[in-house]
């Protein structure tokens, strides 16, 4: 946990590296990858419910939400749709 309900998101499998938005991606998408942990905004995630009992997970630099449309897809980053 980093501070004030933000989170750091470390895979079971890689102890040394967490969840972090490319710095270079700061359009309405981008891609998240596993960097070491510096602290950055960029490396902070929110979790906030949804109504069907599921959590949308929220990147804090941006508000840029995780996305995946299809089970095995790689993971990206997206500005919300109203959808």
């Amino acid at each position: 946990r980093a501070t004030n309900g933000n989170y750091y998101i470390r895979p079971a499998a890689v102890a040394t590296e967490i969840a972090s938005q490319n710095v270079d991606n700061y359009e309405s998408q981008g891609i998240v990858g596993l960097w070491y942990q510096h602290g950055g905004i960029n490396q902070r995630w929110t979790f906030q419910p949804t109504v069907d009992g599921y959590f949308r997970i929220k990147n804090l630099s941006d508000n840029k939400m995780f996305e995946s449309s299809s089970l095995g897809q790689q993971i990206q980053i997206r500005t919300q749709s109203n959808s």
